[in-house]
């Protein structure tokens, strides 16, 4: 169920498209503006693994899609983690999500249970 702030993606597919337009609520009003995104995940330790293999083979992506890979945090236990993803726009974005390459690989997450949520975030000044 959306938040006012993100996204609860719904957990029927665990293999859910990490980052997908359907649980992106639009908050720029121009697909030419830069969109930055958060996505937080958690999975079940005896899942970690298969979680962080999926990321490394996937965040490389990125790049072919104007894609830049802000940050990437995890827990100290391994089970969860941060990313702040950036894309040169929108339409960059939506092309990442429909990379067939990146379709493939969602297969390495099947029968993972992964609790996610995608923001789209924007900056904030410091006072």
């Amino acid at each position: 169920m959306p938040t006012p702030k993100g996204i609860d993606v719904p957990q029927e597919d665990p293999a859910a498209d990490v980052i997908s337009p359907a649980y992106l609520e639009p908050v720029a009003s121009d697909r030419n503006q830069r969109l930055t995104v958060v996505l937080i995940a958690d999975v079940p330790p005896e899942a970690a693994v298969a979680f962080r293999d999926y990321e490394d083979q996937v965040l490389p992506l990125l790049s072919r899609h104007q894609g830049r890979l802000e940050r990437r945090l995890r827990s100290r236990e391994g089970t969860s983690e941060v990313h702040v993803v950036s894309f040169e726009s929108r339409a960059h974005y939506d092309s990442y999500i429909s990379d067939p390459e990146r379709t493939a690989l969602r297969q390495l997450l099947a029968g993972v249970a992964v609790e996610q949520r995608v923001l789209e975030v924007v900056d904030v000044e410091v006072p």
